[in-house]
């Protein structure tokens, strides 16, 4: 499915997930994740919008997002996440071999004495 507009709202790319899993679900079937393709990236706040695309922007979209990305990096990973989620993950990652983000970390800089 291809979003008709740019966004950086999770909720959005939740509603597409789902939108998608309603098309291909089959009674019986067991399914566990859904994969997303990012592409056609846009500069904030330029972006043509489409004639018939039936979702308006959210109003105050990007606030909410900054601010979920801000305590989630504030008070740990998972401290505010969507109901969807669900409260228990039994499945976790593994991040044993995560490469340092020497980048965006200032935690992952290496010290030289």
């Amino acid at each position: 499915m291809k979003l008709l507009t740019p966004t950086q709202d999770s909720r959005d790319i939740i509603n597409a997930a789902s939108k998608c899993l309603d098309v291909i679900w089959r009674e019986g079937r067991r399914y566990q994740k859904a994969g997303i393709m990012l592409g056609d990236f846009s500069s904030r706040g330029i972006a043509q919008l489409n004639l018939f695309d039936e979702s308006a922007p959210r109003a105050d979209s990007e606030r909410l997002m900054a601010l979920l990305d801000t305590l989630n990096a504030k008070e740990g990973k998972g401290t505010l996440y969507f109901a969807g989620q669900g409260i228990q993950q039994p499945w976790q990652m593994k991040r044993e071999m995560l490469s340092p983000r020497y980048t965006t970390r200032i935690s992952d800089v290496l010290r030289v004495k």
